[in-house]
């Protein structure tokens, strides 16, 4: 199925009512135990405010839904809608087609089953903005847990499932490219911690013949040092990186949640000290987790990409 044919079947038939309170979502689903192949349903759904978040391109809502005529089975209640505007889009030169690949890829069964990522229901658009549809977290985002204080047995719960999902992608020749506990959605807390990995839409796939890539984008406190051309006798030409870049940032994620810091503090010039050979930050650690956790840290937060082990080494190891 092409790239285009999958984006049409996620496009939500969507009718922006003179209430600006309202959207009426259309869809058609098969019911056999009727013995009907398609059933009409229609939604309403009302934004809420102040929004869930503001970003670069737009801002994400909370939507909750308040009516629906004809099949009564949906289990999802609210949504998390992200409207990007198209202005800022074109500017950006960004085709809000080929960054939802990653959105629709993994919303497919084979990879939903794996409960790693946070699910997408589809977009639509009017003539100024795009909307994407997706699942919301009432738990909000890793970083709240952070802040709050993680034990070691949480960090290594919820390593072990970013690891999962990552595999998951790489396998599938996608980076993620923007890992970071904003990005980290929390189903369920301790102790059974449930985690999904967000925002795909930044992730990029490489060409079947290529394992590097092109662009740069994403947080600086979890970007890989490649990215900013930080390592000894780096190419300062050259602006590929391969999905290595995602064991570094899942690697300050597992030190951020383990030390209650981020690694480098005083970024950039941390960074730079310890590409350069400085020694590893293991103060923050010391006084609060295991030296096998340490060392566990100490084999993923490596600055050259090529002695980081892959996300499936790694998931073996923890």
């Amino acid at each position: 199925m092409s790239l285009f044919n999958d984006l049409d079947d996620y496009k939500l038939h969507t009718e922006f009512c003179t209430n600006p309170n309202i959207l009426l979502h259309r869809s058609y689903r098969a019911d056999r135990a009727r013995g009907r192949q398609r059933i009409a349903i229609q939604e309403e759904w009302a934004p809420q405010k102040p929004p869930l978040g503001v970003g670069q391109f737009g801002v994400v809502r909370l939507e909750q839904r308040q009516k629906v005529y004809g099949d009564t089975s949906s289990e999802h209640q609210e949504l998390a809608v992200k409207q990007l505007r198209k202005i800022d889009l074109d500017r950006m030169r960004v085709d809000f087609r080929k960054e939802l690949q990653a959105l629709t890829k993994f919303s497919r069964l084979k990879f939903a089953q794996s409960q790693a990522f946070v699910k997408f229901f589809g977009w639509f658009e009017d003539d100024d903005h795009v909307y994407l549809a997706m699942e919301y977290f009432r738990n909000g985002t890793l970083d709240h847990f952070i802040a709050k204080g993680l034990l070691e047995q949480d960090a290594q719960i919820i390593g072990q499932q970013l690891l999962e999902g990552l595999k998951i992608m790489h396998q599938e020749q996608f980076t993620h490219r923007d890992l970071k506990p904003q990005n980290i959605f929390v189903v369920q807390q301790s102790p059974y911690w449930w985690v999904k990995i967000g925002d795909l839409g930044i992730s990029k796939r490489a060409a079947k013949d290529d394992t590097v890539l092109r662009t740069s984008t994403g947080t600086p406190l979890y970007l890989a040092p490649e990215v900013f051309h930080y390592l000894p006798f780096q190419d300062e030409e050259t602006d590929t990186y391969t999905n290595a870049v995602d064991i570094w940032s899942f690697a300050c994620v597992l030190y951020e949640m383990l030390a209650l810091q981020v690694p480098f503090t005083d970024w950039p010039r941390d960074l730079v000290a310890f590409c350069h050979g400085a020694p590893f930050p293991d103060g923050p650690l010391m006084d609060r987790v295991s030296t096998i956790a340490i060392d566990f840290v100490k084999s993923v937060l490596v600055p050259t990409p090529e002695k980081r082990p892959t996300a499936q080494e790694a998931f073996g190891a923890e």
